[in-house]
């Protein structure tokens, strides 16, 4: 699974940018017409009904919505490059937003802290893909550089030219979750604990699923065990791989360890991968010519094997980072400054601030259980292009056509490939 599709980082990356200030007019001007783009995109998520957080009882919502953009707009800043398309972009993204219940409640916590955040589109790593025929983002989707004051967010620019709204959970990801919690935190040491990421996480999904985005997959396979989710993904991201749950903040070395065999088996398995790629025109051929299928219908399947095959070397890259930053942290541990500062997390673990970000993750996974009941996986995926078979088809073709005796090669190649 490309974890690498939706990785948010909060890794501090020097990059100077001129800064423009962000003024509140022009969206208290523009924050009436939301309702109306709300109701129009749910038809993206299979028209469901909206969790909803009441605004005020004494603030209607739609003035309660304005007073939020008007404020937010007091504390952000924007960085346009000069560009009207990106600033018309980020102060798009912003109104849009307060479509979503989840980020109308975080945005008034945001005001209320006095938080404040510098906001851009900029090239990130990774690259584009296609999946059904519909382009996604494989790579980094956003940052938040938390170290410079205010924290920097950065949003990849290809939010610009497709996966547009899905942006806007990206934003909230980082704003009211990364720059918030940064702002809230007690303790420097909160970025080891695992509820910083996962409730940012739970922001951003929300808030998309409130807006009508389509799920991606990653959100099935969170909701379905979380827990198993969650590891898998932190040795994937160096920003992750030292992440920990309050209880394993008491005892993190054996954590490390377990990681980087885990590292290894995936590093393993990237091989794998690539060789199982490589297999696909040969596959195709086989249904072209055994079973008269049209090659032109197998164009979306190439297309996703191809971003699938183009996002490894980043994949490698990534565990080679996370293998680095395990080891040297076990190496850490064992010095006189690192058992001191063992002592010194395992204390904090048991602190009311964790317990309350533990609580807070388990309300926002619930929720989140909550929009999702009653809907699938598959029923979230787009609809492959007409004439076009999609990736989960052509799995079942070929488990189907191993049962014949003619497949007796294409099977081979799929054992030598570690495809179950």
């Amino acid at each position: 699974m490309p974890y690498t599709m939706f990785i948010m980082s909060r890794r501090p990356v020097l990059i100077v940018l001129a800064s423009m200030v962000y003024g509140g007019n022009a969206l208290l001007l523009k924050a009436e017409n939301l309702d109306g783009e709300s109701a129009a995109n749910a038809v993206l998520f299979d028209g469901a009904a909206k969790y909803q957080v009441k605004a005020p009882a004494s603030v209607p919502a739609e003035k309660n919505k304005a007073l939020l953009a008007e404020e937010l707009g007091k504390r952000v800043t924007l960085d346009d490059h000069g560009s009207p398309a990106e600033k018309a972009a980020l102060e798009s993204m912003i109104l849009r937003m307060m479509d979503s219940p989840t980020a109308r409640e975080t945005a008034e916590e945001f005001i209320k802290e006095g938080a404040g955040a510098a906001i851009s589109f900029e090239e990130l790593p990774g690259v584009p893909a296609t999946v059904n025929g519909q382009k996604i983002i494989m790579g980094a989707r956003g940052q938040t550089w938390y170290q410079e004051n205010p924290p920097r967010v950065v949003l990849n620019k290809n939010f610009m030219l497709y996966e547009t709204e899905a942006g806007i959970g990206t934003l909230a990801h980082e704003m009211f979750g990364h720059v918030l919690e940064k702002k809230l935190a007690g303790t420097p040491d909160y970025i080891y604990n695992g509820d910083e990421e996962e409730n940012a996480r739970l922001i951003g999904w929300l808030v998309d699923t409130e807006l009508g985005v389509r799920p991606m997959d990653a959100i099935w396979e969170y909701v379905q065990n979380p827990e198993e989710f969650t590891e898998s993904l932190n040795i994937m991201s160096a920003d992750y791989a030292i992440t920990l749950t309050s209880r394993e903040m008491k005892d993190p070395a054996p954590v490390y360890t377990r990681r980087l065999a885990a590292v290894e088996k995936t590093w393993k398995k990237a091989g794998e991968k690539e060789k199982m790629y490589g297999l696909y025109p040969r596959w195709i051929a086989h249904f072209v010519t055994s079973h008269a299928m049209d090659p032109g219908s197998f164009s979306t399947v190439m297309d996703e094997v191809d971003g699938k095959a183009d996002s490894l070397p980043g994949i490698r890259a990534n565990l080679t980072e996370v293998k680095a930053v395990l080891s040297g942290k076990l190496a850490y541990f064992a010095s006189g400054e690192g058992k001191a500062f063992l002592n010194k997390l395992a204390r904090e673990a048991d602190s009311d601030y964790f317990k309350q970000k533990d609580a807070l993750v388990r309300e926002r996974r619930k929720r989140l259980e909550r929009l999702l009941s009653g809907k699938t996986q598959a029923g979230s995926r787009p609809p492959p292009a007409a004439g076009q078979i999609s990736y989960d088809e052509f799995k079942e073709l070929v488990k189907k056509d191993l049962n014949c005796p003619f497949a007796a090669t294409l099977k081979a190649d799929m054992e030598l490939s570690g495809v179950k």
